[in-house]
């Protein structure tokens, strides 16, 4: 089962007549489900709670909060970094994963 976060105000959820309690802002659900409530505000309580397919569903999610990102630059904004140098460019990228490292649960090793 996955965890998953409920929106705002939302005390109960029915899928496929079947109710689906949400206690203290949260439900348990199969991974079958996932993209389902998703697409009603419903968003994942912990990374690691996805199971076997964690690494590509986390890929995904990363790609979509960048893409998100860069389509709410300017295009000068957009431009300048798609032109930056090597070594800038990396630098940028080592304080995205500085970033992930910081945010990590206590103990759990990020892999480069």
């Amino acid at each position: 089962m996955i965890s998953m976060k409920a929106p705002p105000g939302l005390t109960g959820f029915s899928h496929g007549g079947i109710a689906l309690a949400i206690t203290r802002g949260r439900i348990e659900v199969s991974p079958e489900l996932v993209e389902e409530l998703r697409a009603h505000g419903f968003a994942l309580s912990s990374p690691a709670a996805l199971g076997q397919n964690a690494r590509s569903e986390l890929l995904r999610r990363f790609a979509e909060d960048a893409r998100s990102f860069a389509e709410a630059l300017g295009d000068d904004e957009l431009r300048g970094l798609t032109t930056l140098a090597p070594e800038k460019r990396e630098r940028v990228f080592n304080a995205i994963r500085a970033l992930a490292r910081e945010s990590s649960p206590a103990g759990e090793k990020s892999k480069d």
